[in-house]
């Protein structure tokens, strides 16, 4: 059944919404030291993390290498006053986006 849409199936898949990234973590929450844990479940070298603030302005990004021996990593934020942020991991065609209170 295709509808008359030649491919059919492909098009399903790229309309389908993509399987939540419930395996990656991104902790402790709220941060209280300098440094937030960052757990993938998978790897896809190199790995993109940036840091906005409360407001979407982008406050901090990084280029990283990882493998299974530093999974989970640790990224520092010393540099961040306390306040609300949001972390983009983007490791390979996957993404995901987390929220995190400095104190």
């Amino acid at each position: 059944m295709g509808y008359g849409i030649p491919n059919y199936d492909a098009v399903v898949n790229y309309l389908r919404e993509p399987e939540p990234l419930k395996s990656w973590l991104v902790y402790p929450n709220p941060v209280v030291g300098n440094t937030v844990k960052i757990q993938l479940d998978e790897i896809d070298n190199p790995i993109q993390i940036t840091l906005f603030d409360s407001r979407g302005v982008r406050v901090s990004e990084s280029t990283l290498e990882i493998n299974w021996q530093n999974n989970p990593f640790e990224y520092d934020i010393s540099p961040l006053l306390s306040g609300l942020y949001y972390v983009r991991v983007r490791s390979g065609t996957r993404e995901a986006t987390f929220r995190i209170m400095k104190q």
